[in-house]
């Protein structure tokens, strides 16, 4: 469910999860979002947010420990990083969706 959670969020923001979106198609607990890793990785890292870069994007693990909340953190910090974004950084986030 808490995938579920985190691609229904990426769908809200219009970024796009790289590999396969349907439960019995995808691992349970890893997800690629399509977001440049070199963009992103230090800022989410910096950011308190544990990712990992993955050649199509930024790799979240979510483990026994997670929730919903830190699916939200996530999403703020994305969210975050887009306002605050100049507008060709703005242009790299729309053009992923």
């Amino acid at each position: 469910a808490l995938g579920d959670y985190l691609i229904a969020q990426l769908d809200r923001e219009g970024i796009r999860l790289v590999g396969p979106r349907e439960r019995q198609h995808r691992a349970p607990h890893i997800y690629v979002i399509a977001l440049p890793a070199d963009h992103w990785l230090d800022y989410l890292t910096q950011s308190g947010i544990r990712v990992s870069p993955e050649r199509d994007g930024i790799r979240v693990s979510l483990g026994l420990f997670n929730t919903p909340a830190d699916i939200d953190r996530l999403i703020e910090a994305i969210r975050a990083r887009n306002v605050r974004s100049t507008p060709a950084r703005a242009a790299v986030l729309s053009n992923l969706g």
